[in-house]
């Protein structure tokens, strides 16, 4: 008599894979799944190689002391300014701020266009999380403060435009650490499921001044463009062109 079958193998348990948060008998189904798929498997081995770079990269910022100016004081000040965000997530910024300073974010990675395309880090940032289920984001998308929350979190204004015109609400943001401070990850979704991100951060790169789509990292495919001290990109998994820039366009691009 056999037993009940497992569930299919989705995008989460392949995830879960990567951060060992697997109970043993499922972790055995996803093993058995990637030798069936090998285009899975050399998905993930990316993200493993990506995991383990940016341990790599961290492991001496986690151990160093935090410092005092961003302890308990500092965060009660934080949540009496951003009061509908839960503490764990400003205690979170702000370690990612002190990371950042010290590290950069995914090994300080080159952005040179002889090494990598220009704002490779939310090309990063869009392949680790646009995949992700309930983890994708930090910041919810509530009803007309989302744009306000992330401001908050980052200390300066970021675009978060009304996209329900092409199909697409807002999930909700992440902030993340970068070689110049940090980065605003605003992701959006489609009624089929289809992802798109919006990444903007600090620059002191020069680069196109009005929107440029490049595709070098496909599948994903990528809006750019620099301006007033800021980088910008709309990121997506084969998104037309034509959709690319009418949201760079509604992001002030």
């Amino acid at each position: 008599m056999t037993g009940p079958a497992m569930p299919p193998v989705g995008e989460d348990d392949l995830h879960a894979f990567v951060d060992g948060r697997l109970d043993p008998a499922r972790r055995a189904a996803v093993a058995a799944w990637l030798e069936r798929h090998p285009a899975d498997a050399a998905r993930l081995r990316g993200w493993q190689e990506d995991a383990a770079m940016l341990r790599a990269a961290l492991a001496p910022v986690a151990e160093e002391p935090l410092p005092a100016r961003l302890r308990v004081a500092g965060l009660a000040a934080a949540r009496r300014r951003w009061a509908p965000v839960a503490a764990r997530r400003i205690a979170a910024s702000v370690m990612l701020l002190a990371i950042g300073a010290a590290s950069g974010w995914w090994v300080a990675r080159q952005e040179d266009a002889a090494v990598g395309p220009p704002m490779a880090d939310a090309l990063a940032a869009h392949r680790v999380y646009a995949g992700r289920g309930s983890g994708a984001v930090e910041i919810a998308a509530a009803e007309g403060v989302l744009a306000e929350r992330v401001a908050a979190a980052v200390g300066w204004q970021v675009p978060v435009p009304d996209l329900s015109a092409l199909g697409l609400r807002p999930l909700g943001a992440r902030v993340l650490p970068t070689e110049d401070g940090l980065a605003a990850f605003v992701l959006y979704e489609g009624a089929g499921g289809e992802r798109l991100s919006l990444f903007v951060r600090r620059s002191r790169r020069a680069g196109p001044a009005a929107p440029e789509v490049m595709d070098r990292e496909a599948p994903l495919r990528a809006a750019v463009w620099f301006r007033d001290g800021f980088g910008h990109a709309v990121v997506g998994e084969g998104a037309p062109k034509a959709v690319l820039l009418r949201v760079a366009a509604l992001s002030g691009g």
